[in-house]
């Protein structure tokens, strides 16, 4: 009987032990948990209209191709829109002409937008271009060109590292997702990843954008069809997506004691021996 009772407390004891790792016990535990936030924690309201048109910022890697004629030599060396006149490897070939413009073979090439906010581009040099959308800063290149009596010039603009981070639930869910159009969703972004795994909160999605350190931190729930009004929300270049993982108090915990366990049973199985080896003799 007093056996029974001690261990019916033993039981009720870990079990208080297990529901404890939900709150501050989970640091200990779960020390890989990201980005948390206390319970009394104000979010920002959501936005419900943004400017979805980007504008180039510093350390944006732009690929450029820059013409003449109207970019005629694009389509007559068989390239067009990104595979033939913004590739990253194309290299600067197809010469300078007066007549031709600024050719790049087709092949196009990418520039870094440099800590002032400046590009260095063939002829013109460093050109401030931070703060400007793609259309802007084409026409204002084919401005320049222009200038530059270069017969009809024809530019084309395009970010190559535009992208968002992913957290998704816990383990090997992190991922670079690329904003491939200007206004990808956070369905659009979640659907890329492979969908919220087994281990994510789908009523607990935090968004953080901005300066990290002053951000804007949006709290999103999709668990439901009310909560599609919310995905909707227009993911931004270098926004942080996360999905809180679930918390498993008492798996976690006996995960966390079972090598205490092991060696416990190994150390009660070692005296069971030895007194029952004492008690022979």
């Amino acid at each position: 009987m007093l056996f029974m009772k001690l261990r019916s407390k033993i039981i009720l004891g870990m079990l208080a032990m297990a529901l404890l790792i939900g709150g501050s016990g989970c640091r200990v535990f779960q020390p890989n948990f990201m980005l948390r936030t206390p319970a009394n924690y104000q979010f920002d309201e959501i936005p419900e209209k943004v400017d979805t048109v980007y504008r180039l910022a510093v350390n944006d890697v732009l690929n450029f191709s820059i013409m003449g004629d109207y970019g005629a030599p694009m389509i007559s060396n068989g390239g067009f829109g990104m595979n033939g006149g913004m590739g990253m490897n194309g290299g600067m070939g197809g010469g300078m002409g007066m007549n031709g413009g600024v050719g790049m073979g087709g092949g196009g090439f990418s520039a870094l937008v440099e800590f002032d906010g400046t590009c260095k581009l063939p002829i013109v040099g460093r050109v401030p271009l931070a703060g400007m959308t793609n259309r802007e800063a084409e026409a204002y290149l084919e401005g320049l060109y222009k200038e530059l009596e270069i017969k009809n010039p024809f530019v084309q603009v395009g970010v190559g590292n535009r992208r968002i981070f992913l957290f998704n639930g816990t383990g090997s869910g992190t991922q670079v997702v690329p904003l491939f159009l200007e206004n990808m969703n956070l369905f659009e972004v979640i659907a890329m990843s492979g969908g919220i795994s087994q281990n994510g909160k789908a009523h607990r999605i935090k968004v953080i954008r901005g300066d990290l350190k002053d951000p804007q931190v949006y709290l999103m729930d999709i668990s439901t069809l009310e909560g599609m009004k919310m995905a909707d929300l227009t993911l931004q270049p270098n926004d942080i997506v996360y999905i809180e993982p679930r918390i498993r108090p008492i798996e976690t915990f006996f995960a966390a004691i079972n090598p205490y366990l092991t060696a416990l049973g190994f150390l009660a199985s070692s005296v069971t021996t030895i007194i029952v080896v004492a008690n022979l003799n």
